[in-house]
């Protein structure tokens, strides 16, 4: 993940007051590795994404125009992408 959905991540989660620790329970990860995802050092699926944003009652839609922002790609090539690897076929070529 960028620094721009890293940081939304973050923000979402400090301003419910929960911690990295409770959060990583939730979802499923390391408390470490949500800490590298939020500042920007691991990269994640949209699928962990998705887990995150639900499971901090954020805005789905803003975290994948963040992450497009920090890819520099269009959200639309974003999305192609991810799905490419879930489901193993190539990209359109956008």
């Amino acid at each position: 993940m960028g620094k721009e959905v890293g940081q939304y991540i973050q923000e979402l989660r400090t301003s419910q007051g929960i911690g990295l620790r409770r959060l990583s329970e939730q979802i499923g990860l390391s408390a470490a590795h949500l800490s590298m995802v939020e500042h920007g050092r691991r990269e994640t699926s949209v699928t962990v994404l998705y887990d995150i944003i639900r499971t901090l009652n954020g805005d789905f839609v803003d975290a994948l125009q963040r992450l497009a922002l920090d890819a520099g790609v269009p959200a639309e090539v974003l999305l192609d992408r991810e799905m490419a690897r879930a489901t193993g076929t190539p990209p359109d070529g956008r």
